[in-house]
């Protein structure tokens, strides 16, 4: 009995593998309900063809009329059941489809976003290690006692020099508070534009790109500041 059942197996393996060859379809969900659709359609054609065949005695003629008349409309409702389930699960393979295409699109949209922030990190960074050489080459030669200050030093000395600006032009009956450090800030600037233009328009340009980027743009204000 168990060889008989394995032969059997093997058999529908067989079937099945020709069935899929001969449909066209990989093994999916559809084509697995089809081949059952198949086998029931089979072995239906084998019962009627069999009982005719044992218990017909009216001759051949009768014995077509009656295995046609039973076996068409039976495989033609098989066939319209077949074709609507093929509908179905094709449609629902349709609709994974469109989960998956969404989810894809869905991981691509964070990838890039990723990469634009990697980018954006990296340009940053490069502007910022330039602006630390900018601030790093400027340097101030003081003729009173011979000295020349370098680097963020300078930031000190420029401190110094607008303050004894500040101090000449304070007291002046003819400007207010705020005209006083414009116009000490106009001496001064006039003095210093050499060393100072390039350092205030990189980080203008620094400060500009992070506001024109789509970033968390507060977090890296500060890493500027």
């Amino acid at each position: 009995m168990k060889v008989i059942q394995t032969k059997l197996n093997l058999l529908l393996i067989r079937l099945y593998r020709y069935f899929l060859k001969a449909v066209g379809f990989t093994g999916d969900k559809t084509s697995r309900v089809l081949f059952r659709l198949f086998q029931v359609a089979v072995y239906i054609v084998v019962i009627v063809f069999s009982f005719n065949l044992l218990f017909n005695q009216n001759g051949f003629g009768v014995w077509g009329d009656f295995f046609g008349g039973v076996l068409n409309p039976f495989l033609t409702f098989l066939t319209f059941m077949g074709l609507l389930l093929t509908i179905v699960l094709q449609s629902k393979e349709l609709k994974e489809t469109r989960k998956e295409v969404q989810r894809s699109s869905d991981a691509l949209e964070l990838q890039n976003q990723v990469t634009r922030k990697q980018s954006f990190e990296q340009t940053l960074f490069q502007m910022l290690s330039l602006h630390n050489e900018i601030v790093g080459s400027i340097d101030l030669y003081n003729s009173k006692n011979n000295i020349t200050t370098k680097g963020r030093d300078c930031f000190t000395v420029f401190l110094g020099r607008f303050t004894e600006a500040y101090k000449s032009k304070k007291g002046d009956d003819n400007e207010s508070m705020l005209g006083e450090i414009q116009s000490s800030w106009n001496t001064f600037w006039e003095s210093h534009a050499r060393e100072l233009a390039h350092y205030y328009r990189y980080l203008y340009n620094i400060i500009r790109f992070i506001d024109e980027s789509e970033v968390e743009k507060v977090n890296y204000i500060r890493i500027v500041r």
